[in-house]
């Protein structure tokens, strides 16, 4: 019995893990600077620090073989799968795509819900060598940004926006600074794809229980 609430404990305590959000800060002021943080600590994942250089180690025959296997295996089960779908035929197919479009639609809305921008500040100067050119690549600016961040706080929750875009008639190119943070929930991530692979693998596992029109109108006769 005190193993089980040992497990349980662990469980517990990796569900409460993958519970806490993980944060990702992308800025660019001066220089390109990407972070990520997990349980309070930062990550520099960009710029990446030089790692010493390593001496190639020859790959072992085994591991490759044993990799080959695997990615042929799971080529000739897709094919499999392929093929029982095609000798559906029309309808077959376009019932598969509606399926698998079903499919990555729910998909997408759960790791959106798994998404939240907690910060999104962009700040552009448009600059040009001509005040002409700089009113007019202001409106083309203006006319492509904007939308898509307006895309970008209509599909994901927002917290924080600052979005500003100016003329700068003593510029001559365009000055720009973002500072963006975005928080993921790892366990509704996983979940997501979890639930994705489920409905896939159901829905591979009953191609074949379908029958091709030509069968079903064989049936129709004998019955």
């Amino acid at each position: 019995m005190l193993v089980v609430y040992i497990l349980l404990g662990i469980l517990l305590f990796l569900l409460l893990l993958l519970s806490l959000p993980v944060s990702f800060t992308i800025q660019s002021y001066d220089e390109m600077l990407v972070k990520m943080r997990i349980l309070g600590f930062p990550i520099t994942l960009v710029p990446a620090k030089e790692k010493p250089e390593k001496k190639p180690k020859k790959p072992k025959k085994t591991k490759e073989e044993e990799s080959k296997k695997k990615k042929s295996s799971i080529g000739n089960y897709f094919k499999k799968k392929a093929d029982a779908i095609k000798e559906q035929g029309i309808s077959g197919i376009v019932d598969a795509l509606q399926e698998i479009v079903a499919m990555v639609k729910t998909l997408s809305k759960r790791v959106i819900r798994s998404i939240t921008i907690r910060k999104m500040q962009f700040h552009l100067f448009v600059g040009g060598q001509e005040a002409s050119d700089v009113a007019l690549n202001y409106g083309k600016l203006c006319a492509t940004i904007l939308p898509a961040f307006s895309l970008l706080e209509i599909v994901f929750k927002t917290k924080r926006n600052d979005i500003l875009i100016k003329p700068a008639f003593t510029e001559e190119t365009n000055v720009y600074t973002f500072d963006i943070v975005v928080w993921v929930i790892p366990i509704l991530l996983i979940w997501a794809c979890l639930c994705f692979f489920v409905k896939f693998m159901v829905f591979t596992k009953h191609i074949d229980d379908k029958k091709n029109p030509e069968e079903l109108e064989e049936e129709k006769k004998n019955g």
